[in-house]
């Protein structure tokens, strides 16, 4: 059970970080068995520090964040000590950073910088290269920070796509149908030298 996007909830922080507990309590979703664990999410790294400041933190099982170990950001791996010290199960989500490291771009709201975001469409527009998701995928595949990698994929084919690199990657626990294999086109010195290219450029 998450506690969703706690970085928004303003001055009610410390209300949602108290709720954490009512999982516990007798008659609730976790002594019932009908939740095995509790969770925070929120985009800002800051929050994830605040919460793990709150005595409450003890409560908390998973963390999930999301746009922080991809070809542009890697300052997940700040906080990954810190949630490992309070015996948390980190969630690594959207390796393509919501949409930036993709070829359809992201949303307009998407906080990145104008320079990055003329990067990334200009990698992405770029013919000679493996496709950016694949290429920014398998990246979060090959360095793992987290105990999962989370993806969104909003048709069959993307989700076939993703299956496929993270299997290609050998990520435990992925199994694909034979009929959905097929070679990876790009590699660590693919991702390295796009990553490189990315952070010059912004």
């Amino acid at each position: 059970m998450f506690l969703a996007d706690v970085d928004v909830t303003g001055d009610a922080f410390e209300e949602f970080m108290r709720e954490t507990g009512r999982p516990y309590s007798a008659g609730s979703f976790r002594a019932q068995g009908r939740a095995l664990a509790v969770g925070v999410s929120c985009l800002p790294l800051d929050t994830i520090r605040r919460a793990m400041a709150h005595p409450n933190a003890v409560l908390v099982d998973v963390g999930l964040t999301y746009s922080h170990h991809t070809l542009v950001d890697d300052t997940l791996a700040d906080v990954k000590p810190l949630l490992d010290a309070n015996g948390v199960t980190l969630i690594d989500a959207s390796p393509l950073a919501m949409g930036l490291l993709t070829t359809s771009g992201p949303q307009p709201w998407h906080p990145a910088s104008s320079q990055l975001k003329a990067a990334c469409a200009k990698q992405a527009a770029c013919d000679s290269s493996p496709r950016l998701e694949e290429v920014a995928l398998a990246y979060a595949c090959r360095t793992p920070i987290g105990a999962s990698v989370l993806v969104g994929c909003r048709t069959l084919v993307e989700f076939r796509a993703n299956a496929n690199v993270a299997y290609q990657c050998r990520m435990p626990n992925i199994i694909v149908p034979v009929a959905w294999a097929s070679s990876l086109h790009t590699t660590p010195t693919d991702e390295a030298r796009i990553r490189d290219h990315l952070l010059d450029l912004n």
